[in-house]
Formats: structure tokens, C-alpha cells, sequence
């Protein structure tokens, strides 16, 4: 691990968490034909006054913010939001992040079986199964990232991520390891044999 990495971690998750917090108050003054007045941060406004203008020119109609979401293939989460934008006429699943930097692919394709995760949770739990999604990454210097996915780009997601859960539900658990393991009584009379 690497030195100040546990404190690197933890302020981007406090970056997240008010970056998602102004998201959301605009969304819901946006939604209501209100204002939302500037915010300022001294460390992490920038990332905000970056995004803004994007939510500005682009959204049109939010269609839900942080709901929660099951599926019986035992997950959970909560999603950033659904809404209608200028890019289409369809209701688009959204997830919102922060990065100081550009994201290497492999992290974009992990973010990308999260919003499929999220897709499926969403049929699960509100029989709604959405046909696009959109990643937003809010950057401090620059316009967001956005990365687009449709029907078949989050069909494919989903299967990775289906695959991946079935990998990590197949691995030993505590308990199966625990159980797995011969008892010294057992060792002895193998050994005795």
C-alpha cells in the first residue's frame, strides 16, 4: 500500500459525496424551475463549477435521484439518477463520479458493470428496463468526461457482470474454509492409515 493512500481515499470519497450533493440539489431546483445558487468549496468547488454548465446546456427532466435498488442474485445499491437530456428521446440511467485525471479504460469498464448492476437492480425492483446510460466525470480544470452505453453495450455489461458476481460467490468463504479444513483428529488418522 502506498504511503497516504488511506487518506488519498478517503478525500476523494468526501469529494464524491459533495460533488454528488450539488448534483443532486440542482437536480431537484432544476426540476422545480428554481435556482440553485453557485456552490463554493475551496477544494473541491472547481469540480462543480466545471460540471455545471454541462447540466446547464444538457438535462432536461430528472426522473428519480438515489433510489435504492435489489435483485434476488443478492445485490443492492443505489442508483445516482434517471433522466431525459439532449443526447435522447429515451430515459437515461446516470452515475455520477470525480477524477482528478482521465480514466484508463480498465476503471471506466468497471464503472460500466456498475451502471449495469444498477440496470438490472432497476428491472428488478421497478420493472423498468432502460435502454441507455451515461457516465459523468466530473473533472477540476476541465468540461466532464461522459461516456454513453446502449442497449447492447449495457446487454454486454451485464453479462460480465453476472460472470464476475458468480466468480466471487463460487469463492471460499470463511466459514467453507473453516469447514474444508481437516480437524487435527482427521490428520492423525490419515496419517496413521
Amino acid at each position: 500500500r502506498r504511503p497516504g493512500s488511506k487518506e488519498l481515499g478517503e478525500a476523494a470519497r468526501n469529494r464524491g459525496t459533495w460533488v454528488h450533493t450539488q448534483i443532486e440539489a440542482w437536480l431537484h431546483s432544476h426540476s422545480m424551475g428554481a435556482q440553485h445558487p453557485p456552490a463554493t468549496h475551496f477544494t473541491f468547488g472547481s469540480y462543480w463549477r466545471t460540471s455545471r454548465p454541462w447540466f446547464e446546456q444538457h438535462w432536461i427532466h430528472t426522473v428519480a435521484i438515489e433510489r435504492v435498488t435489489y435483485h434476488p442474485l443478492r445485490f443492492s445499491g443505489t442508483f445516482d439518477a434517471i433522466g431525459y437530456t439532449d443526447h435522447s428521446p429515451l430515459p437515461t440511467l446516470f452515475d455520477w463520479k470525480t477524477a482528478r485525471n482521465t480514466r484508463d479504460d480498465y476503471i471506466i469498464h468497471d464503472y460500466t458493470l456498475q451502471l449495469a448492476a444498477y440496470r438490472l437492480g432497476i428491472q428488478h425492483t421497478y420493472g423498468v428496463k432502460l435502454e441507455r446510460a451515461m457516465l459523468v466525470i466530473a473533472r477540476p480544470t476541465t468540461a466532464p468526461d461522459t461516456y454513453e452505453f446502449d442497449a447492447a453495450q449495457l446487454d454486454a455489461a451485464e453479462a460480465a457482470f453476472k460472470a464476475r458476481l458468480n466468480a466471487y460467490y463460487a469463492l471460499p468463504t470463511e466459514e467453507t474454509s473453516v469447514s474444508n479444513t481437516p480437524t487435527n483428529e482427521e490428520t492423525h488418522q490419515s496419517a496413521e492409515e
